[in-house]
């Protein structure tokens, strides 16, 4: 099964959440200080959860500083008293849109790695956690998706949950196209 693996180090704010999956393998937990923990295992699958972090880690490194830097100025600002509100409001704008950036990154991410891995019980998890307003916004993208996974993926667990959620959102989207206003 896939755990979320939070790490808090000396009591800071918590590290980026990663899964893990505990399958009786060994698996050895590497913390870091910053970005995604990381984990090695004799597991195929955590092998797999292993390199999606790494990617998201490389992707994400650049856009990271950005948001950081945007967070601290807008802290800063925050705290000095002289900061006007047109100021502060477009830091505040550069924090969210540093941010939007950041969950795009990882968006991307997670579709290309789906798209590259159709033999990984972990493309069919990543695909089962993808929210309801993402999946609502497009699920034909996301059923073709999961057709491109290997049968026994599509087979597993999250395989027929996903399957289950994109079906229900493409008679959604069938029924609000046949329905007729009087």
């Amino acid at each position: 099964d896939f755990y979320e693996l939070k790490v808090f180090p000396n009591g800071a704010d918590p590290l980026p959440g990663t899964y893990v999956y505990l399958d009786g393998q060994d698996l050895r937990i590497i913390p870091r200080s910053v970005g995604y923990t990381t984990a090695s295992s004799t597991s195929p699958v955590q092998n797999d959860v292993s390199r999606y972090y790494k990617l998201l880690s490389e992707g994400q490194k650049e856009l990271a500083a950005a948001y950081n830097t945007a967070k601290v100025n807008l802290s800063a600002r925050i705290n000095q008293a002289q900061a006007t509100g047109e100021e502060l409001h477009v830091l505040a704008t550069n924090l969210s849109e540093a941010q939007e950036q950041y969950a795009t990154v990882e968006t991307d991410i997670t579709r290309r790695f789906i798209g590259s891995n159709p033999g990984s019980l972990f493309s069919a998890f990543l695909l089962d956690r993808i929210n309801d307003d993402e999946l609502s916004r497009d699920p034909a993208y996301y059923r073709a998706l999961f057709n491109k996974l290997d049968k026994e993926v599509k087979g597993s667990f999250y395989g027929k949950k996903f399957n289950l959620r994109v079906q229900e959102n493409l008679k959604a989207i069938a029924g609000a196209t046949t329905v007729s206003l009087f």
